[in-house]
């Protein structure tokens, strides 16, 4: 059966025997006399999107207005489950074409701050989701870096540099002095804090202005297909890396952007730090550029965008500077909290094996 009969299918559930609908991007459009929506296709299984439909329908019940409500069907279910494919319906929101109207990423900020905000509670009651930093992933990060130093070989290898291997060689240095200091964070982040972290939220995981529309004076978040319970950390190192680029805002407005909503806590800040260290972006380019075939003609935009990349990235070193407390501040505050009564987390005592 194609996809046309099975949307059918599914608009059916829905009460819809009549539609006009055509193919826009990830979604079908869909426009009946009762509105304008958005039907999408999910890889995700029926059970996460249950989880997710109830996070997010509980967040749009506290008030968070920058989430679009599932429709349901006439069974009153939020998901259709047709031939082993999952799908769900949302309003469908027009970007808007007045001049002036285009959403800023302070205001993407400010609004995943209170998405992660609204979602904290129902985060809080899954103890069965409850997230963690994993040694697996700092092997992975471990993989990255060694590909990294691979990439730099590969460029040095060359007769004739390129303008990219060029940019690549003057900046490698630091690239590897951030991400060892990220990779022995995470370590000993992972081993005094046994992986936990101090709030789990629904993070989105895969912010990009592409997954934010603005209808009018209204931001929303769409395409939660891939979201998980974790650190809101996650999401917020994400969002500076990729929305500065998109207007160009400085790291620290966005963080304080973020924070005028809902403040990151201390070992939040930190792992921030840690993750800002990360350098996700240029990482992708640097892969398209040596493990992909290209042509001499894209040379100059690659170059071009991997300049842009170093100096963005640059700039969120200076916010992560400010984020990790020197050790001087480290005791000041370890003093504040005995003198407050707060008692700090003690550190783990080795245990001696013997082996027999």
């Amino acid at each position: 059966m194609d996809q046309s009969a099975i949307v059918w299918e599914v608009l059916r559930q829905y009460g819809y025997e009549d539609a006009y609908m055509e193919n826009a991007g990830d979604v079908v459009y869909l426009a009946v006399p009762e509105g304008e929506y958005a039907l999408k296709r999910s890889s995700a299984p029926r059970e996460k999107l249950i989880l997710l439909h109830h996070l997010l329908d509980r967040a749009i019940q506290s008030g968070c207005d920058h989430l679009l409500p599932w429709v349901k069907t006439k069974q009153g279910d939020p998901i259709v489950e047709i031939r082993g494919t999952c799908w769900y319906l949302v309003p469908w929101k027009r970007q808007s074409t007045q001049e002036g109207k285009r959403w800023s990423s302070t205001e993407g900020m400010a609004a995943l701050a209170r998405l992660h905000q609204a979602t904290e509670p129902g985060c809080k009651e899954l103890t069965e989701l409850a997230p963690s930093i994993k040694q697996k992933e700092i092997e992975v990060w471990k993989q990255k870096l060694e590909k990294l130093e691979q990439y730099a070989e590969q460029g040095k290898g060359r007769e004739f540099a390129s303008p990219f291997d060029r940019a690549f060689v003057s900046s490698k240095d630091q690239l590897v002095r951030s991400f060892q200091f990220a990779i022995r964070g995470l370590e000993r982040y992972r081993e005094s804090e046994d992986g936990a972290v101090p709030r789990a939220v629904l993070c989105h995981t895969r912010l990009h202005p592409s997954n934010v529309v603005q209808d009018g004076e209204q931001l929303y978040w769409i395409d939660f297909d891939h979201a998980q319970v974790d650190t809101p950390v996650r999401d917020v190192a994400l969002a500076i890396q990729r929305f500065s680029l998109y207007d160009g805002e400085s790291p620290f407005a966005l963080l304080e952007a973020y924070e005028r909503e809902w403040k990151l806590e201390p070992k939040e800040k930190r792992l921030l730090a840690l993750y800002l260290s990360y350098p996700e972006r240029i990482l992708k380019t640097l892969g398209r550029y040596y493990d992909q075939p290209r042509t001499a003609t894209v040379e100059p935009q690659f170059t071009k965008r991997f300049e842009r990349e170093i100096g963005q990235f640059e700039q969120i070193q200076e916010l992560v500077k400010s984020l990790w407390p020197s050790k001087k501040k480290q005791e000041e505050g370890e003093k504040a909290q005995v003198a407050t009564g707060q008692p700090g987390r003690k550190k783990k005592r080795k245990k001696n094996h013997r082996h027999s």
